[in-house]
């Protein structure tokens, strides 16, 4: 991403921000032919969801829309542009650029309501930054997800004003996004095509490219939800082509000549002023025109040779060599060039009509038109003339090294770091666009920008990496940070081998003393993340020994890790010693991240331990807080806030919670409490009848938890989420064999995260009537549970269920009467309502007989009947079960299906032999299958396979 900061004589004293320069189209031309009908068919696709302006290159498509975005400003329509590169196939680069547009539309609209737009991703917006696109770290950028972009805009959208004297519909939102071909992630595609989906009636979409994205669906079309124009909208037509002769070019053609014109170029602007440019200076212009190839691209090749040649050694020169650059000054062509004269080039260029582009109102910054451009970066490579075989006229040919090290210094100069690194790189100048890398990464990494930072770390070739350290140390850093475990334990083997190399001691030995610092720091994070708590533990203390009590921002992020490591060991007394120490360096240190773990680990201890309210006072501060951005464990206080709303009863707040949770806990990699808050979003689903979006859920999480560090064990819990599918089917024959086919056997200390995997296995054996095994896990669960009163509360009411079941009534009611007691003052509502009709039977048993005093607890128990009463009114009398296969998963099973054997399907898909039995499995729970021939019987029942 550009964040330029250019302050140069040479350009008039004015700072221009390329990142801001590709949200405004480029100027249009001076003489630019005025096309009603089109600007017509423009007005009318706001009427529908999406635009459509796919056409050949040079037909015109940027110059068009360019205008029809001034009309649209002059008739005080909100409107944005972004102009798409290459680079933003990162998705953050998309995103960033997405969602500053998108802020942009907000602020125009507010403005005409006189009214400030409100933040969309905040729990309390008016703590927030009004600014989504600086709200967002670049990390969540890069992992946005459809869902996420969807509810982000849609929230934004429903917080605009709509008054009666002005409705929204009359005043729409545009978005274009030009040049969309370039383009290729899919994950963008995706979602583009959910947002076009779903587009709320005030946003217009329009996409300019040069075909069709895989999004188009035959379905808009039919639906008259798609206006479309294409190369043949686009072409001038024989009048309109004479006055772009006449007017723009200054030339006067004969009918017959532009009819014949017309036959050879299919009407192209950019061709027309090609063969315009060509015409002049010929004796003959209709003997010009017959000798053109009627073929469009041999047409392009010989005017653009023809026009070249024409310009002076100079103009050649000048080209030529600026071509290799996606945009640029005068300022910056001089320091290429090594000359002064660019200003008067680039003028002359501008009167001569040669495809140049301005940028901006002020015409400081150009790039040039896509097809001259290709055409000039074919003929630097190969500086030859293709009709004579001859070279061009001598001039100073300027290796591309060259030229990409001097832009890369001139950006440097202009505090422009990140177009600086890009040419370091482009120039294989390793060693200065690592030293700019070495300022940054720390700043990167601490403000979230760590997919950009890896990409320029993964552009570093791996012997220049092996013996710099430092670089060693930020990648590995940068991994963690993007929860890419596996490849951050390689990276810090690596740097632990050198450590022991004789040749690189003396090199390690002239690292500053932060280096080792922050070195010892990286492992003891590492270990906690691995739940290695006595190597954490070690590890700490000679860190905090290195530090000597100086740095309490790195002294922040070891407290964090040695508390996570308690917790996740049970060990929730020094857990929380440390989580308060965290807090505290982190306050001190001004460490948002660390601060924000501390306060929300000390919550989840006190929610674990029954203490909901105080829990709920912990999380909520941190959420209305005010901060740069958004920190990704932020993730814990929305996990941790939306578990004490759904034992609340308030769902709606539960649901936007956890969703917010877990799209900011996945992006820092601890997998465990997005699986614990997936457990109670998936409730939310059942209780409103959503179940595939339940199972959507699960295969998500599958997709990216089942590969990282606690594979093993986020296998095991996430089979625990979908046992809750199988019960809320009924399904008890599928939940039973997931249930034995778990492996697990006995409880194991510490439980932390499984607990609910248990409970799991407790409610199967409960709802399949196997007594004897589901009072057997709950003796072992009481038996190893830590210090939770909340964990006792669900234990004892499975119990009491139990007790229900085998008719000892008396016991059942006792000990629901015990369990509501602890839960009252807590006011825990679902863990009882979740249960069902044995609760609501057992409540009304204990009404009927309750002689006690306290008016709360028998107002708490009509609450949990009024909720039983709604739930039985409200949720769906059937859930339709589902199966639901990933496409991996579907890929396999077809495969299957054509008999090949394990080793023939991970030759096909390219996987390990180990891989293609993890997904048989997952096949085989999902179908409630034990073999191969099960498996395809059942998938063909449910017409999965023919």
């Amino acid at each position: 991403m550009e964040r330029i900061q250019e302050q140069s004589p040479d350009d008039r004293q004015t700072a221009y921000n390329l990142f801001r320069l590709r949200q405004q189209p480029p100027v249009a031309p001076s003489h630019e032919i005025t096309r009603p009908q089109l600007v017509t068919m423009l007005n009318r696709g706001l009427e529908r969801k999406l635009t459509l302006v796919a056409a050949l290159p040079g037909a015109g498509k940027s110059t068009l829309l360019s205008s029809w975005y001034t009309s649209l400003q002059q008739r005080a329509i909100a409107v944005s542009w972004i102009s798409l590169e290459e680079q933003d196939n990162d998705p953050s680069n998309f995103w960033s650029l997405f969602m500053s547009a998108f802020q942009h539309l907000l602020n125009v609209t507010a403005a005409a309501f006189d009214t400030k737009p409100t933040s969309t991703l905040s729990a309390s917006s008016s703590h927030q930054s009004n600014n989504i696109a600086a709200t967002v770290s670049s990390y969540a950028l890069a992992t946005l997800t459809p869902e996420t972009l969807l509810s982000t805009i849609l929230q934004a959208l429903h917080a605009l004003p709509t008054p009666p004297t002005l409705p929204t519909q009359n005043r729409p939102l545009v978005l274009i996004l030009d040049d969309y071909h370039v383009i290729t992630t899919q994950a963008i595609h995706q979602a583009i095509s959910l947002l076009i989906e779903h587009l709320p009636p005030q946003l217009h979409l329009v996409i300019s490219t040069h075909h069709d994205p895989p999004f188009i669906r035959p379905r808009l079309r039919m639906q008259g939800q798609l206006m479309e124009l294409r190369t043949d909208h686009l072409r001038f037509t024989p009048e309109e082509a004479g006055t772009f002769f006449q007017q723009s070019m200054h030339l006067q053609l004969t009918p017959n000549d532009i009819e014949m014109l017309m036959t050879r170029t299919i009407g192209l602007v950019a061709v027309l002023q090609l063969v315009a440019l060509g015409l002049q200076d010929q004796p003959d212009r209709t003997q010009f025109i017959a000798s053109l190839d009627q073929n469009h691209d041999t047409i392009m090749e010989y005017l653009a040779t023809e026009i070249l040649s024409r310009q002076t050694i100079q103009v050649q020169h000048f080209l030529l060599t600026t071509s290799q650059l996606d945009h640029f000054s005068a300022s910056l062509c001089d320091a290429i060039l090594q000359h002064h004269e660019s200003q008067a080039i680039l003028t002359y260029l501008k009167q001569a009509r040669l495809f140049l582009i301005p940028l901006d109102e002020h015409q400081q910054w150009y790039r040039y038109h896509p097809l001259f451009a290709d055409f000039l970066r074919e003929q630097y490579a190969h500086p030859q003339h293709p009709q004579t075989d001859q070279p061009y006229e001598p001039y100073a040919h300027t290796n591309t090294t060259i030229i990409h090290q001097r832009a890369g210094e001139w950006f440097e100069q202009q505090n422009n770091t990140d177009e600086a690194i890009n040419h370091f790189l482009l120039a294989q100048n390793f060693t200065q666009a690592a030293q700019l890398i070495r300022q940054y990464s720390t700043a990167m990494i601490r403000r979230g920008e760590i997919t950009l930072l890896l990409r320029w770390l993964g552009a570093l070739p791996e012997e220049f990496i092996s013996i710099h350290p430092d670089i060693i140390l930020y990648y590995t850093v940068a991994l963690i940070a993007s929860e890419q475990l596996a490849e951050a334990d390689l990276r810090m083997h690596m740097l632990e081998q050198l450590q022991t190399a004789e040749q690189l001691q003396v090199s390690f030995s002239t690292l500053p003393q932060s280096f080792s610092t922050i070195l010892s720091v990286v492992r003891v994070t590492l270990a906690g993340f691995h739940g290695d708590i006595e190597k954490t533990i070690a590890l700490a203390k000679q860190a905090n020994e290195n530090m000597a009590g100086t740095d309490t921002s790195l002294q922040s992020t070891i407290a964090a890790s040695l508390a996570t490591a308690y917790f996740f060991n049970g060990c929730l007394n020094e857990a929380n010693t440390y989580f308060h120490e965290a807090e505290i360096l982190g306050r001190v240190s001004k460490h948002p991240h660390e601060m924000i773990t501390g306060i929300c680990g000390q919550g989840y201890i006190l929610l674990d331990t029954g203490h909901l309210f105080q829990a709920a006072a912990r999380f909520q501060p941190v959420l209305q807080a005010h901060y740069d951005r958004v920190y990704a464990s932020l993730g814990m206080a929305y996990l941790g806030i939306g578990e004490i709303y759904y034992y609340w009863n308030e769902i709606d707040k539960a649901e936007t919670a956890l969703q917010q949770g877990i799209e900011l806990g996945l992006q820092w990699g601890f997998p465990l409490p997005v699986i614990r808050g997936a457990l109670f979003l998936i409730r939310v689903k059942i209780a409103r009848g959503n179940v595939q979006q339940a199972e959507a859920l699960i295969q998500r999480l599958e997709q990216r938890l089942l590969h990282e560090t606690y594979q093993e064990r986020s296998h095991l819990l996430l089979g625990a989420l979908r046992a809750e599918l199988f019960l809320a089917h009924n399904d008890i024959e599928q939940a039973l064999h997931w249930a034995q086919s778990t492996g697990v056997t006995h409880v194991q200390k510490p439980m932390y995260i499984e607990e609910f995997l248990y409970l799991a296995l407790i409610d199967v054996y409960i709802a399949a009537n196997k007594v004897q095994p589901a009072l057997a896990w709950l003796e072992q669960i009481q038996e190893n549970a830590l210090d939770k009163t909340r964990c006792g509360i669900d234990m004892q009411t499975r119990q009491a269920i139990i007790y229900y079941k085998q008719g000892r009534l008396n016991q059942a009611q006792h000990l629901l009467m015990q369990t509501l007691l602890l839960a009252q003052p807590e006011h825990i509502i679902r863990i009882f309502t979740d249960r069902g009709e044995p609760i609501k039977a057992l409540l009304l048993r204990l009404l009927s007989t309750y002689s006690g005093e306290s008016e709360d607890y028998r107002i708490y128990l009509h609450t949990l009947l009024n909720v039983l009463d709604q739930q039985t009114a409200t949720v769906p009398t059937q859930l339709t079960p589902t199966v639901i296969l990933s496409e991996r998963e579907q890929k396999v099973l077809a495969l299957l299906a054509h008999g090949l054997s394990n080793q023939q399907i991970a030759t096909t898909l390219v996987i390990a032999p180990s891989t293609v039995k993890w997904y048989l499995k997952q096949i085989y729970t999902k179908l409630n299958a034990h073999n191969r021939v099960q498996a395809l019987a059942n998938a063909q029942k449910l017409h999965l396979i023919s």
